[in-house]
């Protein structure tokens, strides 16, 4: 992961999502919006129906 994160922020976003979507979310929404819009990007462009399906954004931000 790049996008301008620093390696154990990288590592922390990994370790979250590779543990469960419920540590990975929470990690998600208690990062800025700067750093919440980076990661959705990423995932949006490796698995875009994924990501529009099971959206990780709050239903009034997507």
């Amino acid at each position: 992961m790049s996008a301008g994160f620093t390696l154990s922020s990288a590592l922390e976003i990994s370790k979250a999502s590779y543990n469960s979507k419920e540590e990975f979310l929470k990690l998600f929404h208690s990062l800025s919006v700067k750093e919440q819009t980076k990661i959705f990007v990423l995932l949006k462009k490796k698995n875009p129906k994924h990501i529009l399906k099971n959206s990780i954004l709050p239903k009034d931000k997507r």
